[in-house]
């Protein structure tokens, strides 16, 4: 049985390398962008949230860029220069001819979050996907508009309106035989509907007997809330927090989600339980390490592939920062020039700051660290990685500043550092052990209740 399983997983694997076909994005990017690298993401999984970067090129001097990738499925793509992200839906064997479009004028942009700006895609007619999902959005949106000033308390008519809307635009738009957008359709709606229909309902007219559709971003969503509003007294069960805290046993939660109610289907019923073990992380009652623990057992023992790399993702986003994980490696240059990597801090206790010259609450903090170092050097590096846009915003504000002599490193908001180290808020503080692991993340920031820690971390011999 297990030989069959791993011929028909590679027979899988092979049809998709022969299926996958080459998108290609080319054109030109606002002038603002010169010289800047476009990256193109996708989402490894809906479920977890997670990006993977799949190409990348530079903009050059006049703001041309070309770039391509392969994929077998329609994609859902985010195009990012800095911090400005474009979207756009790329479907296999497909070119595109698009403009990048400047961020407007006073754009709201803070630390960790990106700046949506819009893109010109040309030689499209009236069955591209874009252009489809665009008409269809102004639809939805326009009756999202009218739904937010109904009476709620008289369900069976708010009911009867989702209901005439969806049967409205899927005819309207039934001359289209995109399955994906149809599909788009069929599961923005089912997302209407699932604030009166019930479970039973939803799932027998959206899930049951039919495929799990894992790249497409829509039916993913209604799966993802699907799954939170089905699985959510689950997770409150003192039968999964017996598997989890007392026993850390996979197989007793798989088991126990499997009998639970629209779990028939294999796929569904392990995406059920990467969801189940994700909840745990909300609940104070659970032990966060076995979560973590059954949540990498799954990524390897899941019979799936797409429920495999769920798991993966959910462990990578609620596991990576628990105590005595590695801390993301790194390599930045100092105010002198010199490169700096987190291994050549080995050996000591690292205090990791991000900070950013305009930040006046880091400014105070900072003030702190001579003191710290002063007591404290021997066995810890006071490490501030700057998050400025501006490497020169930074080297003006270490000039008032002389004294401090600890390691300051230039990094920028939209780095890898940054990415790894989940930066979206300043000042941001991070305590690695001598061996490269996490001891606190975040890290208490300067103080009385650090300096405690750090005083006990001295005495020990």
């Amino acid at each position: 049985m297990k030989r069959y399983f791993l011929i028909v997983s590679l027979i899988l694997i092979q049809s998709a390398l022969v299926l996958a076909q080459t998108i290609t994005l080319k054109g030109q990017a606002d002038k603002s962008y010169a010289n800047n690298i476009i990256r193109v993401y996708i989402y490894s999984d809906f479920i977890s949230g997670r990006q993977e970067e799949i190409s990348e090129t530079t903009v050059d001097e006049k703001g041309n860029f070309a770039l391509s990738f392969k994929s077998a499925a329609t994609r859902f793509t985010m195009l990012r220069i800095d911090n400005a992200q474009a979207t756009l839906y790329c479907e296999p064997g497909h070119t595109y001819n698009i403009d990048m479009l400047p961020k407007e004028p006073g754009a709201l942009e803070t630390v960790g979050t990106f700046v949506p700006v819009d893109l010109t895609i040309y030689n499209v007619d009236s069955l591209e996907l874009n252009y489809l999902i665009f008409r269809y959005t102004q639809l939805y949106d326009a009756f999202l508009a009218k739904k937010i000033g109904w009476n709620m308390k008289d369900q069976y008519e708010l009911n009867q309106k989702i209901d005439t809307f969806c049967v409205r635009v899927k005819r309207k738009f039934s001359f289209s035989k995109n399955e994906y957008f149809q599909a788009h359709i069929d599961y923005t709606c089912a997302q209407l509907r699932s604030t009166f229909k019930k479970p039973e309902l939803l799932y027998e007219t959206y899930l049951k007997d039919k495929p799990v559709l894992f790249e497409h971003q829509e039916y993913m969503n209604f799966m993802n809330a699907f799954l939170s509003s089905v699985l959510g007294g689950a997770a409150q069960s003192a039968e999964f927090k017996k598997q989890v805290n007392d026993i850390e046993s996979l197989p007793g939660v798989t088991k126990y989600v499997r009998g639970l109610k629209y779990m028939e289907n294999d796929l569904i019923c392990e995406l059920g339980i990467a969801k189940v073990l994700s909840m745990g992380f909300d609940d104070n009652s659970m032990k966060k390490d076995h979560l973590y623990g059954m949540l990498k057992a799954a990524s390897t023992s899941f019979r799936n592939e797409q429920a495999r790399r769920t798991a993966t993702n959910l462990a990578y986003k609620y596991g990576r920062f628990l105590k005595g994980e590695p801390a993301p490696s790194f390599e930045l240059t100092d105010r002198n020039g010199k490169t700096v990597k987190l291994g050549d801090l080995k050996g000591k206790y690292v205090y990791l700051a991000f900070y950013r010259s305009d930040c006046k609450v880091c400014e105070e903090e900072l003030r702190l660290i001579p003191d710290y170092k002063k007591k404290y050097g021997k066995k810890f590096e006071f490490v501030y990685v700057s998050i400025d846009k501006d490497p020169a915003a930074n080297k003006k504000f270490l000039e008032d500043y002389p004294k401090a002599d600890w390691i300051f490193l230039q990094g920028s908001p939209y780095s890898k550092i940054t990415e790894d180290y989940e930066v979206v808020a300043i000042p941001l503080y991070y305590l690695i052990t001598p061996q490269g692991t996490f001891m606190q993340a975040p890290a208490l920031s300067p103080g009385i209740d650090l300096e405690k820690v750090l005083s006990d971390i001295t005495k020990k011999k």
